[in-house]
């Protein structure tokens, strides 16, 4: 079986040895592209929700800073 299960043989030596992973440099870039295009769009996704998160925080303290002040100002 070759590399990544698709039945493509590996390169090698005479001697036996594996010299490259990547039949071609067409491939060996068009795998780093994607796995450069799948990190940026991790890095997106945890910012978003970060950003998702904090904003969930701040309506959760505003509530309470709301209900604090009914409750100090409710009795006169």
């Amino acid at each position: 079986m070759g590399t990544g299960g698709h039945g493509v043989p590996l390169l090698g030596s005479p001697d036996g040895r594996v010299r490259y992973k990547y039949a071609s440099f067409w491939n060996r870039n068009h795998v780093v592209r994607a796995l450069q295009h799948t990190v940026n769009n991790f890095r997106e996704m945890l910012e978003a929700e970060k950003k998702a998160c904090s904003l969930d925080l701040r309506k959760e303290r505003g509530k309470k800073q709301q209900t604090w002040r009914v409750f100090s100002y409710g009795g006169g």
